[in-house]
């Protein structure tokens, strides 16, 4: 198995820059002998192996993804939808809308920052008032978690 750990198109366009990306390898089968080797190849074909090749398995794969695309994508992308309507409710603005929650790309740079620095030193790059808040809500989180 080689599993890329993004979307076909950025596989492509880092293909292109030469810049690599995360990938997910296993071998669940062995006939030949030679399988890691090919898996191997593959990753360095499709420029895998600049990012990040980690071994895995199939079923820990199909575990993640599927959690990723089923559970937490859409409770995220159902979030920004719940999010513009309170906003509207409120009398936000439609254009003022779409340019905070997607125009902006301020939630993939948010993202980006998390993948770079992590959940918590991301906050570095926001405001006080923001990170402060941010981190505080991590903390009331946690701490919840915990005692469930």
């Amino acid at each position: 198995m080689v599993a890329p750990r993004m979307i076909g198109t950025s596989v492509r366009s880092r293909y292109e820059s030469g810049s690599g990306f995360p990938c997910f390898v296993s071998v669940e089968q062995d006939g030949s002998g030679n399988a890691w080797s090919v898996a191997l190849a593959i990753c360095r074909g499709i420029g895998a192996t600049k990012g990040g090749v980690i071994e895995s398995s199939a079923r820990e794969e199909t575990l993640m993804d599927l959690f990723a695309e089923q559970a937490l994508w859409p409770t995220i992308i159902a979030t920004f939808t719940e999010a513009y309507s309170v906003l509207r409710s409120l009398g936000c603005s439609d254009e003022a809308l779409v340019h905070e929650l997607w125009l902006s790309k301020e939630p993939a740079e948010v993202f980006e920052k998390c993948a770079d620095d992590g959940f918590i030193r991301q906050l570095l790059h926001h405001s006080s008032v923001r990170s402060a808040n941010s981190y505080c809500q991590t903390l009331v989180s946690i701490s919840s978690s915990d005692v469930l």
